[in-house]
Parts: structure tokens; sequence; C-alpha cells
């Protein structure tokens, strides 16, 4: 071996008679009296010593203090923060006494150098005895439990969820509480599909953390889009009306969607129903929904026939765009106008 070579503390294990002669360059770390702390973790920056061809180190005790912190070392350990608990971020980190819990942080905060991004986090103690320690593991995004729900026969209970998509948009689903009966797949492909930023590991403890949290806010919920009441009505995203009221399902059950302005559209849709009666009744006919209650009318449909590209497709989706984009028409059963 060539004079200069570094060989790693790493690497220093009590050598054999028969390493010694392949190896003339190996050296062995002599074991230190007594195992301490500094022992075990030796520091980073120590870890490599410079031997010669002899296998002579070339300064007497350089393996014992490079297992030793020096003092600017001693010094950095000293002045690092420790886990405070007295000093509680505002959202009210928890105690390990209060272990194991759920919180909710709208904000990231900081604990010593530890960095902890906005979420849900489930705490709780790992380990045994007097060596236990303090987890804090982050299962998603903010998710706000904002409201119970329940519809006007005390039945349907539910949770309205509030939180923000990848995108940063807002979102709220009132979430029926029968999802939990389960495994909680049907509610995880729910909020996977909305956009909320989940951490996989610990995606199963939402239901657990839904379940466990009791808000005080009571909303009544309508399972069907339309008149909820003589004054109230219901789509899935907002309610026109009597604001306690919130559109509960499994699934989206109708595509309603708004872009645009509402100019815009008379220019673009409406104004070409003048002089054609097909457009004009099937854009008439779709606005005519919201009505049929108040006028105590049933519901009806229309069957438009004729040969093909003669304009039946354009015709309905006209008539789907006082609702939606106009595209992907399909049958709104669970409507009530």
């Amino acid at each position: 071996m060539n004079a200069g070579v570094k060989t790693s503390l790493d690497v220093l294990e009590p050598s054999t008679t028969k390493r010694k002669k392949e190896n003339p360059g190996y050296v062995q770390a002599p074991p230190p009296e007594k195992e301490t702390d500094d022992v075990l973790r030796p520091p980073s920056d120590l870890t490599e010593v410079t031997t010669g061809a002899d296998g002579e180190i070339g300064e007497a005790g350089l393996v014992d203090d490079a297992l030793k912190p020096n003092a600017e070392q001693e010094e950095q350990r000293a002045s690092e923060p420790a886990p405070n608990f007295k000093e509680l971020p505002p959202e009210g980190y928890p105690e390990p006494d209060e272990r194991p819990c759920y919180r909710l942080y709208l904000n990231a905060f900081t604990i010593g150098e530890r960095f902890l991004p906005a979420g849900v986090y489930n705490h709780f103690m790992a380990g045994k005895g007097e060596e236990k320690y303090p987890v804090d593991a982050c299962l998603c995004a903010p998710l706000v439990i904002r409201a119970k729900t329940a519809n006007k026969e005390d039945a349907d209970y539910g949770r309205l969820l509030e939180f923000q998509s990848s995108n940063g948009l807002e979102k709220k689903w009132s979430m029926p509480m029968s999802l939990l009966a389960g495994d909680g797949v049907e509610l995880l492909e729910r909020l996977y599909n909305d956009g909320l930023d989940i951490n996989y590991p610990h995606r199963k403890k939402i239901a657990d953390y839904i379940s466990s949290e009791q808000p005080k806010a009571f909303l009544h919920c309508a399972t069907r889009t339309g008149w909820h009441s003589a004054d109230t009505f219901v789509l899935p995203e907002c309610v026109i009306g009597n604001q306690d009221i919130w559109f509960q399902s499994h699934t989206r059950v109708a595509a309603y969607a708004t872009a645009g302005e509402f100019q815009k559209w008379q220019t673009v849709i409406a104004e070409r129903a003048i002089g054609n009666p097909f457009l004009f009744f099937a854009i008439s006919f779709g606005l005519s929904g919201p009505l049929l209650l108040r006028l105590n009318l049933p519901g009806s449909g229309v069957h438009f026939y004729g040969d093909s590209s003669a304009g039946k497709t354009s015709v309905l989706e006209a008539a789907a765009s006082c609702w939606g984009n106009g595209q992907g028409i399909q049958a709104q059963l669970a409507c009530n106008g």
C-alpha cells in the first residue's frame, strides 16, 4: 500500500493475523477504555486518518483524538435546541401526556430545527418504558371538518369537509358517514379524485380522524339537487337560498359546471336560437326545470329524432349548456328539476 492511503474508521474492526499479513496498511483502532455516546457516534468530520506504508500512524494518539469531540463540537451540541413542550405552537401541539391524538394545523411551523408542514397529524408515543419518544405523522394536507349534516328526517348523517386541491382550488364535500362503515376505500377514492394531498403510508388513519372529530355546527343535507324547499335550490357546490343546507352524495350525481360570462353565453349560444325553432325549444326546455315544482307540474322528456348529422347532438349540447359545459350529455336521474 502506498503512503498516504486513507482508511475510514467505519471499517476499523479488530483484525486477524491473516488480515495483518495481507494488508500491512491496515490500522486497528484501540478499544476505548469506556464506551461513551461519542464513541458510538464518532463525528463525521473525523472519520478518516492517514497511515503510512509501514502501517504506523504519523502522529501519536491521532485515533484517540478522532474519537473525542473537540471544544467546538461540544459547544455546537450544547447550542442545539431540544424539544420544548412549554413553547407550543398556537394550534396546540400536544404534550406527551396528551397523545395519542389528532391535530389540524392550517399553517406550517417549526419546533427547534424540525419543520412541520400544514396538515392533519397523528401524534402518538413510540417505544417502551422510559425509551418512549413522540412521533408526529402527517396524514394529509389540511382537511377541515366544518359541520355535521343530516336530512329533515334526522337520517343520512354526514360531515361537511373543506380542503384545497393540489392546484389550490377550494373544495367542499358533504361526506356520508356511511362511507366509514367499511374499509374506507370509497372515502379515499373520492378524496384522491378531488385532489387532496395524502401521505400514502398513513392514508388509512384519515377515516379515523374524520370519525373522531365532533364539530359544533350543524347543517341539513339534501341528497338530490334541485328544490329542497320553497325557498332553497340545491346545487352540488352551492345552495341558493337557505345556507343551512348542503348537497350530500356518495358521488357527484350531477355534472353541473360554471364558466365564462352570462353575456358571452347570450351572444355565442342564445342568439343563435333566433329563427331556429329546434334550438329555441331545446334551450327553453333546459331552463324550465326549476319552474316545475313552483308550477306543480311533473317532469317530462322530449325525443329528438332525424337523420344522421342533422343537428340533434348540437341542439342537446346547447340545452345542456344552461347547466354545465354542454359536453358529455347524460341522463340526470337524481334531480328535482
